[in-house]
């Protein structure tokens, strides 16, 4: 039953990310040279975020949205926990970025995808895998 679950969790996370454009349509190079800085530090400030915002424009902006959810993907899913990393770290500038309810919405995948986290047991409890 978590599988399913996990897999509902991860296609809505990826639906989530074409919410803005689809990443594989978007250079990461161009966005990049245009905002001058990397995709994956865009929400590390506020001042970067606007910067970007500004350079940008509202499509070119959606499409870099694209890009930085995008970098959280992994081959089993979507790396839900330097997401919620990211998210606590820096929710004032999300939420400023992507309103309450695309946040919300956000933060409710990631916990629940921590929520059907199995824990671990025995002599690797506290071992990273």
């Amino acid at each position: 039953m978590n599988d399913k679950i996990k897999s509902n969790v991860t296609t809505s996370y990826m639906l989530f990310v074409f919410d803005f454009s689809d990443p594989s349509s978007v250079e990461k190079s161009n966005i990049e040279k245009e905002i001058k800085f990397p995709v994956a530090e865009v929400f590390d400030s506020q001042k970067k975020a606007d910067s970007a915002r500004e350079r940008l424009g509202k499509d070119g902006f959606n499409k870099m949205l694209s890009l930085y959810f995008a970098g959280f993907t992994t081959s089993d899913g979507f790396d839900y926990d330097r997401l919620g990393t990211q998210v606590l770290k820096h929710k004032k500038v999300f939420l400023r970025f992507l309103g309450k309810d695309r946040l919300s919405y956000l933060t409710l995948l990631i916990k629940v995808m921590k929520d059907l986290e199995e824990p671990r047991r025995g002599l690797l409890h506290g071992e990273a895998s």
